[in-house]
């Protein structure tokens, strides 16, 4: 991964469980982070199992959080598979391994609905240069 490159992000999961107009909130780490000013229009884009491929998102430079508000407002069973491109983001300008990405879904209204936290972490490690099956922290090929 090219270290402080302006990148795309691309989350992919299945859902456990679901609601119509649920809300997706990816905490990036803090290693991570969005130009500024991110452009919250074309900031997220629906690749599978969303309502639309241009996704209504709002960034929070506070907590490093993305919500995405519409990706499920036209969807009434669960879908199989959920994947968003997370646009213009920076990586991180040094080899580090990043805290984890905090990602949960919450009911229209603010209700938990399912999280991934630290207690299931997914993290990014910028020690790896592709292609790379596990890497030596100090030596990074």
């Amino acid at each position: 991964m090219e270290k402080g490159a302006n990148v795309n992000y691309t989350l992919s999961f299945v859902p456990t469980n679901f609601e119509k107009d649920m809300l997706i909130k990816v905490r990036f780490p803090s290693q991570i982070t969005f130009k500024d000013p991110w452009d919250e229009k074309i900031g997220c884009v629906g690749l599978n199992g969303t309502s639309y491929p241009d996704l209504k998102c709002t960034y929070d430079r506070g907590s490093n959080t993305v919500t995405v508000v519409d990706a499920l407002s036209k969807i009434y069973i669960r879908p199989k598979k959920i994947i968003i491109l997370f646009t213009n983001i920076i990586n991180p300008v040094s080899n580090i391994i990043t805290s984890p990405f905090h990602i949960e879904t919450e009911t229209a209204d603010g209700y938990a609905i399912d999280k991934l936290d630290a207690t299931r972490p997914v993290f990014v490690n910028f020690f790896c240069q592709f292609p790379c099956r596990e890497c030596n922290e100090t030596d990074a090929a």
